[in-house]
């Protein structure tokens, strides 16, 4: 018995191996069709670098494919030497053949989940032999935050994510009935736990019902008189009554976050899997449509973990029969059911990336569909 177990194992390790690598090759034919000019112009050790990256960003979502082919191919090539039928005659259940195959598919998901995010290796070969993997992420260029509770806009012309650095700030503040409170114009910005701290920039403080702000050593108080209602036939709100240049102000009672937004402006598929929970979590607006498709990116993401044993089970339903079955039949009866899932997930992925459902449902329902789907067959040829 522990013989057979390592055959499966061996011959399911041996094609998982081989489409893996099939699958990579693509890969790296794909990165030089798209990345030609830069091949040629910079050196083979740059270019390794960068196909390592890419290569890295798509390595759990080629653990399910592998799995698939891997435990098509075993299958058959067992039914087509009759060692299938031969287990079969000699009192092996179905179960106990399928048992070996799920294992190893169980270790692909642990590897899979361990993978989930992308930016971990390219980190570990950046502190490990001093390569610069992650050189190509560029600064976030011209966008705004709204923070409405708050009633703060920003501007940035850029910001570096990494850093928390931004240059070319503006800030606009208002009070309750929409009126200017104060506007800042900064040549950099740097944000943390303590708030912001803005460099070589300007300030303009406006006449409001709270008071008129001012500058007093390097933070913005308050002076409590006049106000709007104290001086009405004075009342222009329009016109700052405060305006002062700063080389250093510190705002550590305005603590809004950039790094949410920024990560805004790049598709979620381009973001990694913390990338993703820092959006997700610090995003001010909870139900924003605009994080709809992140939200339904990680659930994705955190799905490629299971997917892997998922594959296996469904592979295992198409190609296990009692009755020997030609390659060319299973590979059919693969393609029909591989169109099914995914005309099922680019439907629940346009309704989860709506809000219609939970990334949790938008994701799962596809898996579920194959999960049920193979259960069922596999109790069949029992």
């Amino acid at each position: 018995m522990k013989i057979i177990t390592r055959y499966l194992a061996s011959e399911w390790t041996k094609w998982f191996v081989l489409f893996f690598l099939a699958l990579y090759s693509l890969l790296f034919l794909q990165f030089l069709t798209d990345y030609s000019t830069e091949f040629y112009a910079n050196s083979l050790s740059i270019c390794l670098q960068e196909f390592i990256y890419l290569a890295f960003s798509y390595l759990s979502w080629l653990f399910p494919v592998s799995c698939f082919l891997a435990t098509i191919f075993t299958i058959s090539n067992l039914g087509k030497n009759r060692e299938l039928l031969a287990m079969d005659a000699s009192g092996l259940s179905i179960f106990y053949i399928c048992r070996p195959i799920l294992i190893m598919s169980f270790l692909c998901c642990v590897f899979s989940w361990l993978c989930k995010d992308t930016k971990d290796f390219p980190s570990f070969f950046d502190n490990s032999f001093g390569w610069s993997l992650e050189k190509n992420v560029k600064e976030t260029q011209s966008f705004h935050m709204k923070i409405d509770d708050k009633k703060r806009t920003w501007y940035f012309n850029n910001y570096d994510f990494h850093k928390n650095e931004a240059h070319g700030i503006y800030l606009y503040s208002y009070d309750e009935k929409g009126n200017d409170l104060f506007r800042i114009k900064a040549k950099t910005g740097f944000f943390s736990e303590e708030g912001w701290e803005l460099k070589d920039g300007y300030f303009l403080g406006f006449l409001t019902s709270m008071g008129t702000p001012f500058l007093s050593k390097g933070h913005i108080a308050w002076e409590s008189y006049p106000t709007i209602e104290q001086d009405p036939l004075d009342s222009d709100t329009f016109s700052p009554r405060f305006k002062k240049e700063f080389s250093t102000l510190y705002l550590p009672e305005i603590k809004d976050d950039a790094r949410p937004f920024a990560l805004l402006r790049t598709e979620p598929k381009s973001l990694s899997f913390g990338e993703l929970n820092l959006l997700i979590s610090d995003f001010p607006s909870e139900n924003s449509s605009q994080v709809h498709p992140y939200r339904l990116r990680r659930a994705q993401l955190f799905w490629n973990a299971p997917a892997c044993l998922l594959a296996a089970l469904c592979a295992l339903a198409i190609s296990i029969n009692r009755q020997q079955s030609s390659i060319g039949i299973i590979v059919g009866v693969s393609i029909i059911w591989i169109s099914g899932f995914y005309m099922i997930r680019t439907f629940c992925d346009a309704l989860g990336e709506k809000g219609i459902l939970k990334e949790w449902q938008a994701s799962g329902i596809p898996f579920a569909v194959i999960l049920l789907f193979s259960i069922v067959q596999l109790w069949r040829k029992r």
